[in-house]
């Protein structure tokens, strides 16, 4: 199992300097904060996860509940039509060989399929169980930590992706999330995420979604171009209907 090297973290409470110490750990030489290991992986969460996007009845909660296994959710990723994602996915990614390429709320980490053999991979994800679905399949560095709060050092990254994250966040959490893909990103920030349709399919999918914060096309794109320089941008329908954006 591969390490992040630790020369690439960053403490996610005061941003100093992270060492390891013997007792399979991580400190801080800022705050003095330790982080434990989790069968080799850092554990840089600032507190363990609260799930508040938590869909209204009896039917949508227990999907959600059975959604979360890690075999069961790679299932509904590909029903929902994963893979022509993926194919569009890939050939953004295809000029990332030879990058870092920083997978921020990873889920099982379906995302380094898709990337040139060249291209290193860094999984971060804040969900134990997506740890363990990801790690039935690879063995490439991994850190759980919050997408809003990334432990990485400045510019540490080349490449920082973005897929299916931002309607599981608030206004205030979307927007940190964009700034700390931003400061670590050397390179590019792609972007993907299904946004709010009138459709009658995307509907039906957004009623069942665990994320409460879907958002229009229109309004990804203001906050978007606010931060970034936007390189390329596609708006097409997969059930959902999808902005993909690749900024610099």
């Amino acid at each position: 199992m591969s390490a992040v090297p630790v020369e690439l973290l960053a403490c996610p409470s005061c941003g100093g300097e992270l060492r390891a110490v013997p007792a399979d750990s991580i400190a801080c030489d800022g705050c003095g904060r330790s982080y434990p290991l989790l069968q080799g992986t850092p554990n840089l969460l600032l507190s363990a996860p609260t799930d508040s996007a938590t869909p209204p009845g009896l039917v949508a909660r227990t999907l959600q509940r059975v959604v979360a296994v890690p075999a069961v959710y790679d299932t509904v990723q590909r029903l929902a039509g994963s893979r022509s994602l993926g194919l569009r996915l890939a050939e953004v990614l295809a000029s990332a060989d030879g990058a870092l390429v920083l997978d921020a709320g990873a889920g099982t980490g379906s995302l380094e399929s898709l990337l040139p053999s060249g291209a290193r991979y860094l999984w971060l994800d804040a969900d134990e169980r997506k740890l363990a679905g990801f790690r039935t399949k690879s063995d490439s560095p991994a850190v759980l930590a919050d997408a809003t709060r990334i432990p990485l050092k400045d510019g540490s990254v080349d490449w920082a992706v973005s897929v299916g994250v931002s309607h599981h966040l608030d206004d205030a959490e979307f927007e940190r999330s964009l700034d700390e893909l931003r400061r670590v990103a050397r390179d590019r920030v792609v972007f993907l995420d299904a946004v709010l349709s009138d459709a009658a399919t995307s509907r039906v999918l957004w009623r069942y979604d665990r994320g409460r914060h879907p958002r229009t096309a229109e309004v990804l794109r203001g906050v978007l171009a606010k931060r970034f320089d936007v390189l390329d941008e596609q708006e097409f329908t997969v059930r959902h209907r999808y902005l993909l954006v690749v900024a610099g």
